[in-house]
């Protein structure tokens, strides 16, 4: 009768108030049971998520983690973030920057600390722990296996080199010695693609039987050799090593899948611009773009270092900007200030020696042959909570603005397009 009534505003989450009953006025929700079941985690919290008038908030006291040591926070944060299992980590270590408008989950030092080991834990499934949960599904194909396995592809391939041919041969689904070279070894490599033009043609060309026909001068089939690790070899050598891959039936099949995968994510929106592969707000691999800007040396792929690159060949500057710097890969002359201002401006430092009124410096301000643009690709840092190494961020030709100061010079940029509102917050926590 008190529950009727409203007169009791906390609901333990016992199996009687697990759902169906509806209570508005519950404003305090205590968590005292653990639940392997997302799904049953969320319907015990909605049991306070009611609107009701003069509820200005619902707060929620979860004491479940210690009960068992093979308990899992990555579901539960998963559940209510959406996200992978590496972006629940970010959160935790970030504060949970990324919820909506009066929200707020609050881990004091201690707590933290565990979640975080806990968490980091269940990322480093093993891989025995793996093969065994495949042996026991059978041979299926990899979206399958992740479906059943509760997994995002970011989890199984959380180490470079894994593959989920290998898996099978390490669940006894096959025989022989498991798949060794370039390609094998990969898979990683390509979670960050995000765009139309390489997922449809990418896929489109593993669906043939045959291997594209070689081509060093199509932006998209070099940077297919790229991602798929053959940057080693010769570039005369496309041919051999497409014919490898496309020789192996099961990893032909796993690539394919597993762009499959990434094409059916919630991706955010692209743009294509004149006289480039790149697309706006796509993320790519620093040899991707090489790749892309068809820069080959010796004939193998050039591979680009520092933070500013001349292409004559596509008449642009190219910029790599890391907003978050290590100091530890840094020296103090090369620890530039680069930083979003707004949306659509962008701070950027030059390199140190780069005179405002040199060559350079004069181009940089607009005084370029007609035709030139300037590229700018962006990451947060160079590596993200699991290790991996962040692609960048394609902000599209970006116009000269104004400068202050030389040596370096420290310029405003302007975007053609806005930065995604996710970016931007991404990029200004990392600019501290």
């Amino acid at each position: 009768q008190d529950l009727r009534a409203g007169k009791v505003k906390a609901v333990f989450a016992k199996d009687l108030l697990n759902e169906g009953i509806d209570i508005p006025t519950v404003d305090t929700v205590l968590f005292l049971r653990p639940t392997e079941s997302a799904a049953l985690f969320l319907q015990q919290l909605g049991r306070g998520l009611r609107l009701e008038e003069g509820k200005a908030c619902l707060t929620v006291l979860d004491f479940i983690g210690t009960a068992n040591r093979r308990f899992r926070f990555v579901d539960r944060f998963r559940a209510l973030t959406r996200g992978t299992r590496a972006a629940v980590e970010r959160d935790i270590e970030e504060g949970f920057p990324h919820l909506p408008a009066g929200c707020d989950i609050t881990l004091d030092r201690e707590s933290r600390a565990a979640v975080l080991a806990n968490v980091r834990q269940s990322l480093t499934s093993t891989w025995n722990g793996l093969a065994t949960d495949l042996a026991a599904l059978g041979n299926v194909r990899l979206p399958v296996f992740l479906k059943e396995a509760a997994l995002e592809p970011e989890d199984l391939y959380a180490r470079a080199g894994r593959s989920f041919l290998a898996l099978k041969h390490a669940a006894g689904l096959r025989t022989g010695d498991a798949p060794e070279g370039d390609a094998a070894r990969a898979l990683a490599r390509l979670l960050h693609v995000d765009d139309d033009a390489r997922l449809d043609t990418w896929r489109a060309w593993l669906r043939d039987p045959t291997p594209p026909a070689a081509d060093a001068t199509n932006p998209l089939l070099l940077m297919l050799f790229a991602v798929l690790g053959f940057l080693r070899r010769p570039v005369s050598e496309m041919h051999e090593a497409f014919g490898e891959v496309w020789s192996n039936p099961d990893l032909r099949e796993e690539l394919s899948d597993l762009l499959d995968m990434l094409a059916d994510r919630a991706r955010r929106p692209t743009w294509a611009i004149e006289r480039s592969p790149f697309r706006v707000h796509a993320t790519y691999s620093r040899d991707e773009i090489s790749a892309g800007l068809l820069q080959v040396r010796q004939g193998k792929l050039l591979r680009t270092q520092g933070g500013v690159f001349k292409c004559d060949d596509a008449f642009a500057d190219v910029f790599y900007v890391e907003v978050d710097k290590d100091p530890s890969h840094y020296t103090p002359t090369t620890l530039y200030n680069d930083y979003p201002i707004s949306p659509t401006r962008f701070h950027w430092e030059s390199q140190s020696a780069t005179r405002a009124d040199g060559e350079t410096g004069k181009r940089y301000q607009g005084n370029a042959p007609p035709g030139w643009r300037t590229f700018l690709f962006v990451r947060k840092a160079k590596n993200d909570a699991s290790g991996f190494t962040m692609p960048y961020t394609f902000l599209g030709s970006v116009s000269y603005v104004s400068h202050e100061a030389e040596r370096p010079m420290k310029i405003i940029w302007e975007l053609a397009r806005a930065m995604p509102p996710e970016l931007f917050a991404d990029l200004k926590i990392a600019a501290g």
